[in-house]
């Protein structure tokens, strides 16, 4: 009998776990929404944590005589970040200093996922869901360390006229990797990347498994494995971050049909995933 309650307990406190890394214990919840009571707990779970901040609209172009050039994808005091993502064909980033609006600062991204602001600098997240797939995470102090380029250049071979002696090749990868790069691997795709207790964690995936990740020198650790399903995913906007929780909505898809969708939420030792 004793044991049967046992079991009966653990069924249902199953979607919630706790993991203990250098002394952190992280509790994750995950909320099946094809289960109607985990459809209602996650709404409840929205409001109580989400629904009091204003999410940022994502959409207007930066265009050049109409040609449009990227989406706003991100904006903080200093700098709007315009983007765009054409898959395993590229993608990019481009600062724009709000008080010098005639140039851009230029980073080489396939595809950026998150630009995460912190008082050390600015981290970039990237990831493609093509192939085995592909993630990336570099650093740099101030978007000021990249190429600049005038406004005016953008719809020119600029890349050929600022680097004549380099192939295009040699060209892709100066502008791909112009700060610290702190992991850049195949075979995972990256969803969150996220700070706590002084250390960089980040939520991954292949192609059966989500996974917790602690990312060390030149290493990545695999934590715990959240959930039996993979999240990758093609990512039209940037990950955002609402009331401090780091935040991923996923569509994984079967051609044009999506096959699950869901959002995974991360705030320093709490892990939300909500799925279906």
């Amino acid at each position: 009998m004793r044991q049967i309650i046992a079991i009966l307990i653990l069924f249902l406190i199953g979607c919630k776990t706790e993991v203990q890394i250098n002394s952190v214990n992280f509790k994750t919840t995950v909320f099946n929404l094809d289960n109607p009571k985990d459809s209602i707990d996650f709404t409840t779970w929205q409001k109580a944590h989400l629904l009091d901040e204003n999410q940022q609209k994502i959409g207007i172009l930066f265009s050049q005589e109409s040609t449009p050039i990227g989406k706003l994808y991100y904006s903080d005091d200093e700098f709007l970040v315009y983007g765009y993502c054409m898959g395993e064909f590229g993608g990019a980033l481009m600062f724009q200093d709000k008080k010098l609006k005639d140039s851009i600062y230029y980073l080489e991204c396939t595809c950026p996922i998150m630009i995460d602001k912190r008082q050390e600098g600015y981290y970039i997240t990237e990831s493609l869901a093509h192939l085995d797939g592909s993630g990336k995470v570099q650093f740099f102090k101030s978007p000021k360390e990249l190429a600049n380029v005038h406004i005016d250049s953008l719809k020119t071979e600029w890349k050929l006229n600022k680097y004549p002696n380099l192939s295009e090749y040699e060209i892709w990868k100066k502008l791909e990797n112009q700060g610290t790069v702190l992991i850049d691997t195949i075979g995972l795709t990256f969803s969150i990347f996220f700070p706590y207790n002084n250390e960089n964690y980040l939520i991954f995936s292949d192609y059966e498994n989500t996974y917790l990740g602690l990312l060390a020198a030149d290493s990545l650790k695999t934590v715990d494995t959240l959930l039996n399903l993979p999240t990758w995913s093609y990512n039209d906007i940037l990950n955002d971050k609402i009331n401090g929780y780091y935040h991923y909505n996923f569509k994984r898809r079967n051609g044009y049909s999506p096959v699950s969708v869901g959002d995974i939420y991360a705030k320093d030792d709490s892990i939300v995933i909500a799925y279906k």
